[in-house]
Order: structure tokens, then C-alpha cells, then sequence
């Protein structure tokens, strides 16, 4: 018979809380949005910001370091 090993730090009550991302279907979304704005030419990169509590869907116009528009999902 084989043996099981657990290694420390597995369990998820051992494991810090995950920290919040979009689910599929916002992910979907958020996709479907962006290639749209992108091939009509308004949209050209995005970014992801993650802190303990939200997650940030950045979009960016043209090569500006800031930002144009920011989707926030807070927990």
C-alpha cells in the first residue's frame, strides 16, 4: 500500500487566506471588454494591482504610466 505524505504548510488551515482575484466569469468579462476597446483602437495594455482585500483591473491608453480607467474588486 502507499503512503501518504503530508508536507507542512498544505492544509489550508495552514496556509495564509488567498488574497482576492477576479472569478472566471468577471475574468471573462473583463477580456471580452478589453479586446473589444483594443481593436477599436482605444485601449492598448492593462495591469493587474493586488493588495490584501481588493484586486485592480488597470487600463491603460497609449503609453501613459497612469492609469485611464481602474476596476476594483474589494472583499
Amino acid at each position: 500500500m502507499t503512503a501518504v505524505i503530508v508536507f507542512p504548510g498544505s492544509r489550508r488551515k495552514d496556509r495564509a487566506p488567498c488574497a482576492p482575484f477576479f472569478d472566471r466569469r468577471e475574468w471573462s468579462r473583463l477580456m471580452d471588454l478589453y479586446g473589444r476597446m483594443v481593436a477599436a483602437g482605444q485601449w492598448c495594455d492593462y495591469g493587474l494591482e493586488q493588495g490584501s482585500d481588493r484586486i485592480a483591473f488597470l487600463v491603460f491608453r497609449g503609453q501613459r504610466a497612469v492609469p485611464a480607467f481602474r476596476i476594483v474588486k474589494t472583499m
